[in-house]
């Protein structure tokens, strides 16, 4: 895509995720995340004070992690929040499998830590207490009607916390 035809569809992906309470992430795109005002996430290997500096103190930014050492690094550095993953097996990422105890690698840690990688309604009542929430990409990405979704698999989260508190 054209730079500009690809920021004006961020830019209405990111007001359709406000209306239905979500909040849409530019994945390691500091520049268009500060031209639409979202939040970003970066990679592992992102440099989060580098975003930090660019997009200031008051925009969410949050890290992908897979061990326990990069959330502890991630926090120390300034993420708002880390994903953790693959916690499940996805079709994003075939034979991208989880390699850890997911509950021990967040046990203890307050930085709020969201699961990722094959979170489904299928996948909800497997999950490890402790995680703040939850990321989504590749079912959200191919259902017909993803204001029903997003809402249906938010109702799913809250009651699958619920149990896990």
């Amino acid at each position: 895509m054209a730079p500009s035809d690809r920021l004006e569809l961020l830019d209405r992906l990111v007001n359709q995720a406000r209306k239905s309470g979500a909040t849409l992430c530019v994945h390691d795109d500091v520049a268009a995340a500060l031209a639409i005002r979202t939040a970003l996430h970066l990679p592992s290997k992102g440099d989060l004070a580098r975003a930090r500096r660019i997009l200031g103190i008051s925009t969410l930014i949050g890290k992908s992690c897979h061990t326990r050492a990069e959330i502890i690094a991630a926090g120390e550095a300034g993420a708002d929040y880390v994903t953790i993953s693959p916690v499940f097996s996805s079709s994003s990422k075939p034979g991208y499998l989880p390699t850890q105890d997911f509950a021990t690698a967040i046990d203890g840690i307050s930085l709020p830590i969201l699961a990722l990688g094959g979170i489904t309604f299928d996948t909800l009542p497997y999950l490890p207490g402790g995680f703040s929430g939850i990321a989504t990409m590749g079912c959200a990405m191919t259902v017909s009607n993803a204001p029903k979704w997003f809402a249906e698999i938010k109702s799913g989260w809250k009651e699958h916390r619920a149990k896990s508190i």
